[in-house]
């Protein structure tokens, strides 16, 4: 059957039972794949031939038990969107994937610190959702230089507040989505978060450490704002002189945790 798809573009097998079959053996041969759908297929690995896909642009692995993929995956160098669980480790040498436009997950771990300095080499990233064991600073420069991120997730495993880790980062104009909630505590709301800079900001999670009626205000200006968590230190709120949300403001806005 193998031989007869040589020519086979899409190949989704979302939510088959793949654990007791030797089926993934085939997939070398089918080198013209663009798309490669293995999404809750109960595998715990990848096949070391997944690199002879050359014009791979999509690989989904996401729900498998798959702890890491074959370093044979860094040679995908068409491959534009990656998603596997936050418990799936990538190889060294995942920088190759310059044409990679989204990654979901990416995991980082004490074994694999130095992937953090790779990521700042996926210039053409659209969304990064990225899981670290804790904060580090090493991050902040990658987030610098990937300009053209539209929806940006962080996670910490150790929840340790890290005051100001955020604070210098700059998004760029087209974010639409800002996870760091819990995590990655910003000083004060974050000048660039106003409706000239973020017009299309739809979904903001974060914490930040005071909160005035300043920033709430500016906060009911952001024209797309449609989901909105916002953790404030109680210490700093100044809740006694009470926070007034204006007429009018928020007018998109479908979702609101405080």
């Amino acid at each position: 059957a193998a031989g007869s798809c040589r020519v086979l573009r899409v190949l989704d097998l979302e939510d088959c039972n793949l654990s007791e079959t030797n089926s993934l053996k085939y997939l070398e041969n089918l080198y013209h794949l663009r798309y490669l759908g293995l999404c809750g297929t109960s595998i715990s690995q990848l096949p070391d031939e997944i690199g002879n896909l050359q014009f791979l642009q999509t690989l989904a692995i996401d729900c498998n038990p798959i702890s890491i993929l074959p370093s044979s995956v860094v040679q995908l160098r068409n491959l534009m969107c990656l998603d596997i669980d936050e418990t799936t480790r990538v190889p060294n040498g995942i920088g190759n994937l310059t044409c990679l436009e989204q990654l979901s997950w990416l995991c980082i771990d004490g074994s694999t610190i130095n992937i953090i300095e790779e990521l700042g080499q996926l210039t053409e990233l659209r969304r990064l959702w990225v899981k670290l064991d804790e904060w580090n600073d090493k991050l902040l420069g990658c987030l610098h230089k990937l300009q053209k991120i539209q929806e940006l997730r962080i996670e910490v495993h150790r929840r340790r507040h890290n005051i100001g880790g955020l604070d210098a980062w700059v998004a760029p104009r087209h974010l639409r989505l800002l996870n760091a909630e819990g995590i990655c505590w910003f000083s004060t709301l974050p000048a660039w978060v106003n409706p000239s800079f973020v017009p299309v900001l739809t979904c903001l999670q974060i914490s930040v450490r005071e909160l005035h009626q300043v920033d709430l205000d500016i906060l009911g200006r952001l024209p797309a704002l449609r989901r909105l968590w916002l953790e404030v230190d109680n210490k700093k709120l100044g809740i006694l002189q009470g926070l007034i949300v204006s007429p009018g403001s928020f007018p998109c806005l479908e979702l609101c945790c405080f």
